[in-house]
């Protein structure tokens, strides 16, 4: 070995002093390119080095400093490593060959082990068996030992097993030893075996257990059981994790019946990571014959071990396992017992479910809570009658939900006939969660009974029936729903009632739908001011887009309506959500005298721009009231784009801009348009759509106030920048 390396280095020391080539001023200018600050660059200035041959490898390498030396070599070392990366690539194995021989060569010549060991991470990624022999030397020094091992590691070779066999039997060292396993070389297993039996140190025996394990060895079984005997031992958490891995090796090479003495000892281990190790080995080695000792095993005392044992078993699909675990449940401490109910509840035998819905009686609590929460369909059905006992009389809340949950597990006609027929005899609390569970079902064929439980004294329960109704009611339950809705006391019920008569609305014919529409709407002609915002609320949610048009109507031709209710229409169409409510809102503004019913009109109008967004009409509107001119004041004007001023959108923007042309308030519109569009922080960058940019460069031509001009100076430069 050692002339073979002496040959090799001889080699690159006559080509090196033979080529013509300046080696120290060509390899400054290619080192200049480092670092390279892309993939393309780093391939152009790597394949350079490559070109240079030998002579210019080895210079590189020889400028490589000792550590001590700090980043005076930097440059050289991101070359190195960048030729390095770039040999790897597929059709470079020739470049790749040169380099490797070229930086075991300069390894051997370094007289500091600081530069052989960063030389020796280079091999780690392009070396072979002709660097072996140059890594073999590394292993010798502990400065060295750790990159030449990885290194030889990484080769992997039969050559890398045996350099490191010689050296672990002229030194032993657990890095060493590890090394073995790593590679798998077979012909290391008695020296492996020998460690493990040594009385040397432990670190070297437990890296001998951990590389006789990943080499699957057989002949280190005996050993291995040895070790596991010892429970007092330092190495013991090496012993049981090799024993497993070695156990597991054997199986996967096909050799169970030598793994299976490794998982019985397991099996026997005090600690219960071991034991759970051990009986999932051997549920593999003996298959269904491992029934007896996983049901054995429920009555162990930790629950990791109860818990591999029911997840093997789980995976056995036969009616005889939910048989024997529904048997064996009844002598099972409460822990257990709740782990084994949680595993029934995954079957959907008969078995599993009936031994499931007899866990809803469990006198433990935390049993129970298990069957309530892994039950299935099957389960819930059987046990509906005892699900809907816990819901309606259990102490825990916690039990009183879980229960109401499982239920919904249940199947239906069954569970809304039972919810249904409980209904009447039910606490109004109990009756609020059948009404849920029948609204949740879509239960029309128990609309009835809901409709009975809208006059209940308890308003929970009249809200709940409400809510049952909208899923389920149809045109002919609209007049009761109607009169729950103008008789409600509250907010609550009336947004249920309100919501039931939408959604019922959604459902009917758009004859019957509009016919009902036409009642709300001469009700509101009668209505007082206390009773008219829950009428205009609903027209609007019955017909989001045309309601507005017919409620501005009835606020500009019907006078004979109480102010205060013409007023609240107004309000309340500052509120809706439809474009069309600001459309209205925007034409009346221009169009009503003066008076509380356009100030209520212009107020609306505020209202709507100061919570619209990009999808509001802001600009149509405002367009609309200039060209108009339904704004009649300049405080009209100031008082809309303030509105405008608080939303952070282009639609407000060019909203904005239209009031830019108007002399008595361009310069509050500029003022407006740089609240709306100019950055406030670092993380507020404002606006830079094109329609923004152009409003903001006209009122930057327009602005007196240095402040402003300022703010919308800045951010056309920022948005300039940004392109």
């Amino acid at each position: 070995m050692k002339q073979h390396w002496m040959n090799r280095f001889l080699v690159c020391a006559l080509l090196l002093a033979a080529a013509p080539w300046c080696a120290a001023e060509s390899l400054d200018a290619l080192l200049a390119a480092f670092p390279a600050q892309s993939g393309a660059e780093l391939d152009k200035a790597a394949a350079a080095l490559v070109d240079g041959g030998a002579p210019l490898l080895a210079e590189l390498c020889g400028r490589i400093l000792p550590e001590a030396s700090g980043d005076a070599d930097l440059q050289a070392r991101l070359a190195l490593s960048g030729l390095v990366k770039h040999v790897m690539a597929p059709g470079r194995d020739a470049a790749r060959a040169a380099t490797a021989a070229g930086v075991a060569a300069a390894m051997g010549a370094a007289q500091d082990a600081s530069v052989r060991a960063f030389l020796a991470v280079q091999l780690q990624w392009i070396g072979g068996d002709a660097e072996v022999p140059a890594l073999a030397a590394l292993l010798a020094d502990p400065a060295t030992l750790e990159p030449g091992a990885a290194a030889l590691e990484a080769i992997g070779t039969d050559a890398a097993g045996a350099a490191l066999l010689a050296a672990q039997e002229a030194a032993g060292n657990a890095r060493l030893v590890k090394a073995l396993g790593v590679v798998g070389y077979a012909p290391a297993v008695p020296v492996l075996v020998r460690t493990l039996t040594s009385t040397g140190e432990q670190s070297q025996q437990s890296a001998a257990a951990w590389a006789l394990a990943d080499l699957g060895a057989e002949e280190a079984v005996p050993v291995m059981l040895n070790a596991l005997a010892a429970p007092g031992s330092d190495g013991r958490p090496d012993a049981l994790a090799a024993a497993a891995r070695l156990a597991d090796r054997l199986v996967g090479k096909g050799a169970a019946k030598a793994a299976e003495p490794l998982y019985e000892a397991l099996m026997k281990a005090p600690e219960a990571n071991a034991r759970a190790a051990g009986l999932g080995g051997l549920a593999v080695v003996r298959g269904e014959d491992v029934m007896p000792l996983l049901l054995a095993a429920l009555d162990d005392a930790d629950g990791q071990v109860r818990g591999a044992a029911l997840m093997m078993m789980a995976q056995c699909p036969k009616k005889e396992t939910s048989a024997a675990l529904a048997k064996k449940l009844k002598d099972l401490a409460p822990e257990a017992r709740a782990q084994v109910v949680a595993t029934l509840a995954r079957r959907d035998d008969g078995a599993a479910v009936k031994a499931v819905v007899a866990a809803l009686g469990d006198k433990d609590a935390s049993v129970r809570m298990a069957a309530l929460e892994t039950l299935g369909r099957g389960a819930a059905d059987e046990g509906m009658d005892d699900l809907f006992k816990m819901m309606e009389k259990s102490e825990e809340k916690g039990e009183r939900d879980a229960a109401r949950a499982a239920l919904m597990r249940a199947p239906d006609p069954a569970l809304s006939n039972a919810a249904a027929k409980r209904l009447g005899k039910a606490k109004p609390p109990e009756q609020a969660v059948l009404l849920g569970m029948l609204e949740s079902r879509k239960a029309e064929e128990h609309a009835d009974k809901a409709e009975k439980l809208l006059d209940s004294a308890d308003e929970p329960v009249r809200i709940a029936a409400l809510n049952m109704l909208a899923a389920t009611a149809d045109a002919g339950r609209m007049p009761r729903l109607y009169a729950v809705l103008k008789a409600a006391g509250g907010d609550g019920v009336e947004k249920a009632a309100r919501n039931a008569l939408v959604q019922t609305g959604g459902r009917a014919d758009a004859a019957d739908t509009a016919a009902f529409s036409g009642t709300v709407t001469a009700d509101l002609d009668k209505a007082d001011a206390a009773g008219a915002g829950r009428l205009i609320r609903l027209l609007l949610d019955l017909d989001p887009a045309n309601a507005p048009k017919t409620l501005a109507a009835g606020v500009a031709e019907n006078a004979a309506r109480p102010e205060a209710v013409r007023v609240e229409v107004l309000q309340l169409l500052g509120e809706h959500k439809d474009g069309a409510a600001l459309s209205e809102l925007a034409r009346m503004t221009g169009a009503l005298e003066a008076g509380a019913i356009r100030d209520a009109a212009l107020a609306g109008v505020c209202r709507q721009f100061s919570r619209a967004t990009e999808e509001t009409p802001v600009a149509a509107a405002m367009s609309g009231l200039s060209a108009g001119n339904a704004l009649r004041t300049a405080e009209e004007k100031r008082q809309v784009l303030q509105a405008l001023a608080s939303r952070r959108t282009a639609a407000a923007a060019a909203a904005a801009a239209v009031l830019l042309d108007d002399a008595e308030v361009a310069q509050d519109a500029a003022a407006a348009l740089a609240d709306i569009a100019c950055m406030k922080s670092d993380r507020d960058k404002g606006l830079s759509d094109p329609g923004t940019l152009a409003v903001l460069a006209k009122a930057l031509g327009i602005v007196e106030d240095g402040a402003v001009k300022e703010r919308i100076g800045k951010q056309l430069e920022t948005a300039v920048q940004g392109k």
